[in-house]
């Protein structure tokens, strides 16, 4: 059996035999079910139990910050197809814009056939495509942040209310794809 005991204003939950906790004149305010919150960080507040604000304000801006990620890294939708935004796939299509830069500098030609994140190809396209996959890159990874800054203003507003951080948790997984191409 568990058990919310308080003395002095002080709360404590305890999962043994209260008996020495009576004997120093604590007093049981909660017992089975009750005495047990749902979740490991909740404090027993006003009769119920009670996750802190500033908890799933934590918890909120985590789930925030790996959707961000998941955004500002994941899949672009460009016309010719799925691409890859990884770090490593930005690092490969910025290489390919140097080098093809340097090409035309010399007044070689340059042209290739872009692999896409379904395993696809792009038909042939130079320079200025490759920009604009990258273009799409960066205005998906903008969208990203800008969608990021929009929730942490809601979860962390001065004074934020429980039913302010029920709404944000709606809003927090709705709104990531407006920035997709």
């Amino acid at each position: 059996m568990s058990f919310l005991i308080e003395k002095d204003g002080k709360q404590q939950f305890i999962g043994h035999d209260p008996a020495k906790y009576l004997e120093q004149k604590w007093t049981i305010i909660g017992e089975g079910d009750e005495a047990r919150p749902d979740d490991p960080e909740a404090e027993w507040a006003d009769g119920e139990w009670l996750v802190p604000l500033a908890v799933i304000q934590r918890r909120l801006w985590a789930r925030v910050k790996e959707l961000r990620d998941a955004n500002e890294f994941g899949i672009v939708t460009t016309p010719y197809g799925p691409l890859q935004a990884d770090e490593r796939s930005q690092g490969r299509l910025t290489r390919a814009v140097a080098m093809a830069e340097k090409l035309e500098a010399r007044g070689q030609m340059f042209g290739t056939r872009w692999r896409l994140a379904d395993n696809s190809h792009t038909p042939l396209i130079g320079r200025t495509q490759l920009e604009e996959l990258g273009l799409m890159i960066g205005a998906q990874a903008n969208h990203a942040f800008r969608r990021s800054d929009e929730l942490w203003a809601q979860i962390f507003a001065p004074d934020v209310t429980r039913e302010q951080l029920d709404v944000a948790q709606e809003e927090v997984e709705a709104g990531w794809d407006a920035g997709k191409a």
